[in-house]
């Protein structure tokens, strides 16, 4: 080599040339990484481990092809020139074919493909020479081409008789200097986004290169506006873990209709790098609401408190049910748009109306559907009434009744005689009817009537509780009164002697927190139609346990003339005929027996006493227990009729 530039052996052993070199040259040239012409120089840099290196410099040097080489000295020079650098050369070209030689790069950073071979074209007009200084290395003589159409024409300076041709190799010279250059920031790419809905989206990324550093961070940043980045105006940031590879996550919150872009970012020790913007826009809003539910199971009566409902339903939609405005609870229809609903609490005895409604996925709304449900897990006593001789004093005839549960109740009271004259031989003709209630205080008259008078008011209720008519002329009497206290007595009197029919009627039996519990009624015992009978209506869905006493001797100490020896029978109105239920003609006298009366809070019988007394299990229906004396005894008696705990 000499201050020019460096210089091989020609082929034909005595004459010298010197090698041009044509350069380009740059602090980075990226287009060119990406372009791998011929035998691949871009191919062998990254096998070498240069994918992330800093391109420095490219060199095309022309070698002719029947000999020389380029010298160690150089390219050890270029290594060294900065300190610690890589220079690495592959063969792009062989020369020996001019048809397809590389000789420029163009604008687009691609390699500019003209014919080269047969002279030194140092001087030709066509082309710039300018010599650099390489340090380390000295000057190097530099040839480029005006433009990109200028190419080295072949034979036109041959020496001794001998063409030269040319091969071309390239030089990279990678890195900045200095050594290792360190970490760069990852690369990382944007995916399509997936799974768009109205108020969200499935976002992907892939980590593709780490940078030579460990990737603490990756995820996400979208927004409304392009090219998002983390901390800008308006911008959501998901970090979604860290290190390369594919990874994605769902968002949601979005508006609907609305366009969003998103960038996948990745975080190393050298920075943060960001995929491309890609866009989508979110789905249009759903407005529709569903239909209104079916309901196919559930509706009329059940002896269930936690009753199922079910039915059809927009598919996927949720189902609320309520009772009122109370909710009882959820639950999903199926693909098929089944649904079905069970209680977790129970529901309370009575009548309910339930209604359903569905929400798509969307919030919108059905229309509401209901069902009427009636609950009857126990039986209750709509009805009490005693028929028996009235006179004065003792002949008075006594119908008490009581209460369980809470609140206050609407009451029907009727005393009649008139009314079952038609059926019934001796009935009175003017009976006065007076209410009592008991308190701490002892008894008070709360209400009394004497000729009902063909109230509006007062036949309305006969009609809703299912008494039977009256005339409106009669001299029968009649009451309806809201009663709060726990025990009563209804007390049926006449001017004359007769027999007369006492009643009470629970007015409000939708009404299931208070209800008639016990019959009491006292009177005179006789023969025919002045049997003692106490009738009573059991309503409701399941068998009744009651308590059926005929006391004549347990009246000892309070009535002079207690009927001595009772017995009672217990009859059903079925088909219109009476039937015998049971009878009982002096009470068993065990300690069964006697608890049971305890515990409904009756008073107790002398065990081996001559008073009747039944415990059965009724269903629902019309009953009337007669109390007789044996043998045709007369007396006073006392007929109860309780609610068997």
């Amino acid at each position: 080599a000499d201050s020019a530039g460096y210089y091989i052996d020609a082929p034909n052993g005595g004459t010298t040339y010197k090698v041009f070199a044509i350069g380009w040259s740059s602090n980075q040239v990226p287009t060119f990484i990406l372009s791998n012409e011929e035998d691949g120089l871009i191919d062998k840099l990254i096998a070498a481990g240069h994918e992330d290196d800093t391109l420095y410099e490219v060199l095309q040097l022309l070698q002719p092809v029947s000999g020389g080489s380029i010298p160690a000295g150089f390219m050890a020079s270029l290594a060294a020139s900065p300190a610690d650098c890589d220079a690495k050369t592959a063969v792009l070209s062989d020369f020996s074919d001019p048809s397809n030689n590389p000789i420029g790069i163009g604008a687009d950073g691609n390699l500019i493909v003209a014919p080269i071979h047969g002279r030194d074209y140092y001087t030709d007009t066509d082309f710039t020479t300018s010599t650099g200084s390489v340090t380390g290395v000295g000057d190097v003589l530099f040839t480029a081409a005006e433009s990109e159409g200028d190419y080295i024409d072949p034979g036109a300076n041959t020496y001794g008789g001998v063409t030269y041709y040319y091969k071309a190799f390239a030089i990279a010279w990678m890195s900045t200097g200095g050594g290792d250059p360190g970490p760069v920031a990852p690369t990382v790419v944007t995916n399509d986004a997936s799974g768009i809905t109205t108020s969200g989206a499935t976002l992907g990324g892939n980590v593709t290169a780490s940078g030579g550093a460990t990737v603490t961070e990756r995820g996400f940043v979208y927004g409304s506006s392009a090219n998002p980045t983390i901390g800008g105006a308006g911008v959501t940031k998901v970090t979604v873990g860290d290190g390369t590879g594919s990874f994605n996550t769902a968002i949601t919150g979005l508006a609907a209709s609305t366009p969003y872009h998103v960038r996948a970012y990745a975080t190393n020790a050298a920075g943060t790098s960001y995929g491309s913007d890609v866009s989508f826009t979110t789905s249009a809003a759903d407005t529709t609401a569903p239909a209104a539910p079916t309901i196919t199971v559930g509706a009329g009566s059940t002896t269930d408190n936690t009753p199922t409902v079910g039915g059809t339903a927009e598919a996927g939609s949720t189902v609320r049910i309520y009772a009122g405005t109370t909710l009882l609870g959820t639950t999903t229809a199926d693909a098929t748009g089944a649904w079905s609903f069970t209680p977790s609490s129970p529901l309370a005895d009575g009548e309910h109306t339930l209604t359903v409604t569905a929400t798509d996925a969307a919030g919108n709304v059905s229309q509401i559907s209901s069902l009427q449900l009636t609950i009857e897990t126990t039986s209750r006593f709509a009805a009490l009434s005693a028929r028996g001789p009235v006179g004065t004093g003792e002949q008075t005839l006594t119908l008490g009744f009581v209460f369980g549960g809470t609140g206050s109740k609407s009451t029907l009271v009727r005393g009649v005689g008139p009314g079952i004259s038609a059926s019934v031989p001796g009935a009175v003709a003017d009976p006065s009817l007076s209410l009592f209630n008991y308190t701490a205080g002892g008894w008070a008259e709360v209400g009394s009537n004497d000729d009902w008078a063909g109230a509006a008011a007062l036949r309305s209720a006969f009609a809703s509780t299912g008494a039977g008519a009256l005339a409106d002329d009669s001299k029968d009497a009649a009451l309806v009164a809201t009663l709060s206290d726990r025990i009563y007595t209804a007390q049926v009197t006449a001017g004359g002697s007769g027999v007369v029919l006492a009643e009470t009627y629970d007015a409000a039996l939708s009404d299931r927190a208070r209800w008639l519990t016990a019959l009491s009624v006292r009177n005179q015992v006789g023969t025919g139609a002045e049997t003692l009978i106490a009738g009573f209506v059991i309503v409701g869905t399941q068998p009744k346990a009651v308590i059926l006493r005929a006391v004549g001797p347990g009246l000892t100490g309070s009535v002079a003339n207690y009927l001595a020896n009772p017995e009672i029978k217990l009859w059903r109105l079925s088909g219109g005929e009476w039937t015998l239920v049971d009878s009982n003609d002096d009470w068993s006298g065990s300690t069964a027996d006697a608890a049971a009366f305890a515990s409904a809070g009756m008073g107790p019988l002398t065990a081996g006493s001559k008073d009747a007394a039944l415990l059965v299990t009724l269903e629902p229906g019309i009953y009337t227990a007669q109390m007789r004396g044996v043998d045709g005894a007369t007396g006073v008696g006392l007929v109860e009729l309780y609610e068997a705990p």
